[in-house]
């Protein structure tokens, strides 16, 4: 197991060209689904068992994974180590598991964006004024800068 495993982060730097972090993560990923596997089959995973692993397997590996309150950030991630293991198997290798292709990603919250501070508003605030100065002289450019703060702002954009 380990062998294929080590194919495959090969396969990700020489190949793929991934960045020596993400490879190290995706190896991470893949070492703690096969202890979590494990654990929770109650045997030893080996090569031939790759293409056995159904969609109860790994969707208890997701549960094993909120229940230990890891991120939904991190668990797609872990997800998509997986998904690319199991593609690069079954093209390398001939082993092939579909079921992995039937589990969803976690949906990963969106967090609001953060409020201006007191200071960056009165920046731009400054920042309008020194526009709308040559405004008076006749310069558009000055105008149309105006005009697109004024809109950006207006309309909550950020």
């Amino acid at each position: 197991m380990n062998d294929i495993i080590q194919d495959f982060i090969q396969h990700l730097l020489h190949t793929r060209k991934y960045s020596d972090h993400t490879a190290t993560a995706y190896q991470t990923d893949l070492r703690d689904f096969i202890k979590f596997y494990e654990s929770w089959a109650g045997d030893e995973l080996s090569i031939g068992d790759l293409s056995k692993i159904s969609t109860t397997g790994f969707r208890a590996y997701l549960a094993d994974r909120q229940t230990r309150k890891l991120s939904f950030k991190s668990t797609a991630r872990a997800l998509s180590s997986l998904r690319g293991f199991f593609k690069y198997t079954g093209n390398k290798h001939g082993i092939k598991n579909e079921a992995i292709l039937l589990i969803q990603s976690p949906k990963i919250p969106k967090s609001l964006s953060k409020a201006i501070s007191p200071e960056d508003i009165q920046d731009m605030k400054d920042m309008t004024q020194e526009i709308i100065r040559p405004i008076e002289h006749g310069g558009w450019v000055a105008a149309r800068d105006r005009a697109l703060i004024m809109l950006i702002f207006g309309c909550g954009l950020r």
